[in-house]
């Protein structure tokens, strides 16, 4: 979540409200009926949602949250050191950074940025609040920040 309150709800009867800084993880597996509204009185929602394609098929239906608070450089929340997704491979880390910090991006084989707040340089490219960034077979990649940024990056193992 970056801003506002999405209520999410299923039919197995969980409810839950996400917050900024809230981690969710959701598996449909083999069938689940669920929503995500945003709360109209928290103002402005803006949220990322990624689908990725899981190892196994028709498993049951789970899902998950944390609040994370990641710190300078890229932090892991989800994948292999984070919040299980059942995806080998695949994971996604958090960077907060300062006016001229820098993160390393995972040596993978592929790479996705996507600068949630603020803007810096990533390999040559300037890059926006918005704006992502797909790599592919780039080791040593950094991002450095021209403004305070928030980085989402996914990565994914060949």
């Amino acid at each position: 979540m970056l801003d506002g309150v999405l209520l999410h709800t299923d039919d197995a009867g969980n409810t839950e409200e996400l917050r900024p800084g809230d981690i969710q993880v959701m598996s449909a597996g083999s069938g689940i009926r669920h929503a995500e509204v945003a709360d109209r009185h928290s103002g402005p929602t803006r949220f990322l949602q990624t689908w990725i394609k899981p190892d196994e098929v028709g498993t049951a239906p789970h899902w998950r949250s944390e609040s994370v608070d990641p710190q300078e450089g890229l932090t892991t929340v989800v994948g292999e050191q984070g919040l299980h997704i059942g995806t080998a491979g695949a994971s996604m880390g958090i960077a907060r950074l300062r006016e001229g910090a820098r993160a390393q991006l995972p040596d993978a084989a592929v790479a996705h940025a996507f600068v949630a707040v603020g803007g810096g340089r990533l390999e040559g490219r300037v890059l926006g609040a918005g704006d992502a960034v797909r790599l592919t077979d780039q080791p040593g990649a950094a991002f450095e920040a021209t403004a305070d940024t928030e980085l989402i990056v996914w990565s994914f193992r060949r």
